[in-house]
């Protein structure tokens, strides 16, 4: 018996047709979207991998911080020697101004012995020996140095009367500071009053600091210091001025700043200031002339010194008294006065 084969099924060639052209179309779209990069693009940097280490696969950053030596150590500035204030010369605040004041006597007090005990106060300055110091000028005398207020000054065997202190704030170089508040004065009485050695506040009247009389050592400039101040008297030069006298050379000072003589030769020296007004006449007051005497004297400086063999006869002694070996005085012509800037 004869079998007649089936004919092949249409329906499956026509699936698998459908299959293939879908295929071919899906791989065509995803070619043409992929995007293409135009012609002139700039070509992005390359991506850093990471690196792992060789104890640990966490990935680390390819530049790693410095390790710091052990052996090495922080280099510090030296810190700048803290200044003494007691040889500063300035106060201790800067925004403030050093202040003294005479605490006792007070004003116009009328002592009953000829013994008198000064107290003073000072602010926003520290005092110190060969440092900053108080010069107290009594009536009108040399000044009196002082650095310590745990003790007063004595003034003793003062006789009856008026007597006045002044006192100002000075620098270890001898200067006065040029504030107000530096300065104080104060008048008062031995067993009775009366106008000897008295000056009103309000009046015009000199305060002479340096020279002091004695020994003023310089250096080889020969430089000596005129330090002063003028109360109720601004200085101008068609107003109130100091005059100086020293030895036979004279001078006008007729604006207040530092005042110095050059070329002091080593010698005695004789000074005098006087305080004159507008005309050129002396003004009237005790404190308005002031006389010194001073002996300059060449500033020796250090050296080493070397053994000398012992002398085989004695030395002669110096004789002291009348016949004091002391500097001959300068003829006029050494002293040099300038003014400083």
């Amino acid at each position: 018996m004869l079998h007649r084969s089936k004919p092949p099924c249409r329906l499956s060639n026509t699936f698998f047709a459908i299959l293939a052209i879908t295929s071919l179309v899906s791989s065509t779209l995803a070619i043409a979207q992929e995007p293409t990069a135009p012609t002139n693009s700039i070509p992005l940097p390359p991506v850093a991998t990471p690196t792992a280490t060789a104890s640990s696969t966490t990935a680390v950053p390819t530049t790693l911080p410095a390790t710091p030596d052990p052996n090495a150590h922080a280099i510090v500035a030296p810190a700048p020697e803290p200044i003494n204030p007691g040889y500063s010369g300035a106060p201790n605040d800067p925004a403030k101004p050093a202040v003294v004041r005479i605490i006792s006597p007070k004003p116009e007090e009328i002592l009953s012995s000829s013994t008198a005990d000064i107290f003073f106060a000072v602010e926003n300055y520290t005092l110190a020996e060969g440092g900053n110091r108080l010069h107290v000028i009594v009536n009108n005398n040399e000044p009196i140095p002082v650095h310590d207020l745990r003790l007063p000054l004595t003034l003793k065997e003062l006789p009856e009367g008026g007597h006045t202190i002044r006192v100002l704030l000075v620098q270890p170089d001898g200067h006065s500071l040029p504030n107000a508040e530096a300065y104080a004065m104060a008048h008062f009485f031995i067993r009775k009053k009366n106008f000897q050695n008295y000056a009103a506040a309000n009046a015009p009247y000199l305060t002479v600091n340096l020279p002091v009389s004695g020994i003023v050592d310089v250096e080889e400039n020969g430089r000596v210091w005129f330090d002063f101040r003028t109360h109720n008297a601004p200085l101008a030069p068609n107003g109130y001025r100091v005059h100086y006298k020293i030895n036979n050379v004279d001078g006008t000072i007729t604006e207040k700043k530092p005042v110095f003589w050059d070329g002091m030769k080593p010698g005695r020296y004789e000074l005098l200031v006087e305080l004159l007004d507008a005309a050129g006449s002396p003004v009237l007051g005790v404190f308005n002339q002031v006389k010194r005497s001073f002996d300059v004297r060449a500033a020796v400086k250090a050296l080493p010194v070397e053994a000398e063999a012992p002398a085989t006869t004695p030395a002669t002694p110096v004789r002291h008294g009348n016949n004091t070996n002391r500097a001959t005085p300068a003829a006029p012509a050494a002293v040099s006065p300038e003014h400083g800037d």
